[in-house]
C-alpha cells in the first residue's frame, strides 16, 4: 500500500532457514537507520516479501495466452539483481506483440516471443563463480586495478540505454529486436 502519509521501507536480502531472521533483519535494520530515519515506533501497514528469482526465467515462463515479464519471468541479472531495463524492454514489446495478438496481426506470442527473452547464460556463471569462489581478500586487490575499473565502466556506463536507436526513433519494425547485450 503506497500514498500519502505512508512510507515504505525494505531490506533485500538473501535469508535461508528459520523464519524469525527476517524479522530480527528488519529490526536490525531500522535500528541502524534509526539515527537518520527513525521508523521504529510505526506499525506496518502491510508486508510484501519474496524471492525474486534471479537464476534466468522461471518454466513455464508462458502458456496459452499468458505471457511473463520482468521479474514474475525471471528477468534479473544473477549477479547485480537489476532487472529494470530488460523489464521496460520486454514490457513494451510484449504489450505490442499482445496488441497485435489481439487484433489478429500475429499469433499467440507465448512461443515466438519467449525466445527473445535473455538467458543471462554469462551472468549466471559469473553468479556461480561468485558464489563458489569469491574472495574478499582477491577482490579488494582487484578492485583498484586497471582491468576491474575497465570492466565496470562496461558494466555501469555503457551507452547502449534500454532501447535500441531504431526503437527510440519509433519504427515498428524494431520492436522485436533482440537484445543480445542483456546476455
Amino acid at each position: 500500500m503506497s500514498g500519502v502519509g505512508v512510507v515504505q521501507v525494505g531490506l533485500a536480502r538473501r535469508i535461508c532457514g528459520d523464519p524469525s531472521l527476517i524479522s530480527s533483519a528488519m529490526t536490525a535494520f531500522l535500528e541502524k537507520i534509526a539515527p537518520l530515519f527513525d521508523f521504529r515506533a510505526m506499525r506496518p501497514v502491510s508486508v510484501r516479501a519474496g524471492m525474486i528469482p534471479c537464476g534466468g526465467l522461471v518454466h513455464p515462463v508462458a502458456a496459452k495466452r499468458v505471457l511473463l515479464v520482468g521479474d514474475a519471468a525471471g528477468m534479473v541479472s544473477p549477479v547485480t539483481a537489476g532487472g529494470i531495463h530488460t523489464a521496460l524492454k520486454h514490457g513494451l514489446a510484449a504489450g505490442h506483440a499482445i496488441s497485435d495478438f489481439l487484433n489478429g496481426k500475429c499469433e499467440d506470442p507465448n512461443g515466438w516471443f519467449v525466445r527473445s527473452y535473455p538467458q543471462f547464460r554469462v551472468k549466471r556463471l559469473l553468479r556461480f563463480l561468485f558464489d563458489h569462489f569469491q574472495s574478499d581478500l582477491l577482490f579488494d586487490l582487484l578492485l583498484g586495478t586497471k582491468p576491474m575499473r575497465m570492466a565496470a565502466g562496461i558494466v555501469y556506463f555503457h551507452h547502449k540505454g534500454v532501447f535500441t536507436p531504431a526503437e527510440r526513433a519509433g519504427r515498428p519494425d524494431a520492436r522485436w529486436v533482440d537484445d543480445k547485450t542483456s546476455r
